[in-house]
């Protein structure tokens, strides 16, 4: 049986500088799309240290918070694409 998915089993830790590729799984979302967000600049907040792209546990729970909803028909937030 196969166990269901939750992001449970990917959290995040607030203090811990994560590899683009562990975000997007904790995301659900491809690397490709972080990457697309980055350049629009309408995702997570990221830290740039040399070539490596880093994104703390911290910062992508602030991001997840702004894009509460309670409704389909509520207004995206600002920087949503």
């Amino acid at each position: 049986m196969r166990r269901p998915k939750t992001l449970v089993s990917t959290a995040l830790q607030p203090d811990v500088l994560y590899e683009e590729g562990r975000v997007a799984k904790a995301l659900r979302c491809n690397v490709k799309t972080l990457q697309a967000w980055r350049m629009r600049g309408c995702g997570p907040q990221f830290l740039k240290i040399g070539r490596l792209v880093r994104y703390r546990g911290s910062d992508i729970a602030r991001w997840m918070e702004t894009r509460l909803m309670c409704s389909t028909s509520s207004p995206l937030p600002q920087d949503a694409v």
